[in-house]
């Protein structure tokens, strides 16, 4: 039983960095690059400008909190709120992306969706969770 634990904490340690250099990349890309080059990788930010700032802002904040808690055994429970909060934007983005007919983007969604999914359920189980 310990080993099936030691895996399963693995295992949500790797989604925990997928999801949160994904968000971070994403993040930052959105902060540090002029509009007109986000406009070329994500379209929709020519139509809403001034969102992209803040949406790459709380992408950040997702990312870190996806991560660090966790990693510093301190307010652990942040992670689970990040991931809920992770699934609840997904879920959102999703909504918005069928919309506008983009279907792709609902593709890798679902992904993003699938690790906060198994990220919020393996730390909410204390079985699972890091040891201090």
């Amino acid at each position: 039983m310990i080993r099936k634990q030691r895996t399963i904490n693995i295992a949500i340690w790797i989604a925990q960095a997928t999801l949160a250099s994904t968000l971070l990349f994403s993040g930052y890309i959105k902060l540090s690059q002029p509009l007109i080059d986000v406009a070329s990788i994500w379209q929709w930010t020519a139509q809403y400008p001034k969102m992209v700032r803040l949406l790459a802002i709380a992408k950040i904040l997702l990312g870190i909190g996806i991560v660090i808690p966790e990693l510093l055994r301190t307010a652990m429970r942040i992670t689970v709120w990040a991931a809920y909060a992770c699934i609840m934007w997904t879920v959102c983005n999703m909504y918005i992306l069928i919309i506008w007919d983009d279907w792709p983007s609902v593709g890798t969604n679902l992904t993003y969706l699938a690790l906060a999914t198994f990220i919020a359920w393996g730390r909410q189980n204390p079985n699972f969770t890091t040891p201090k």
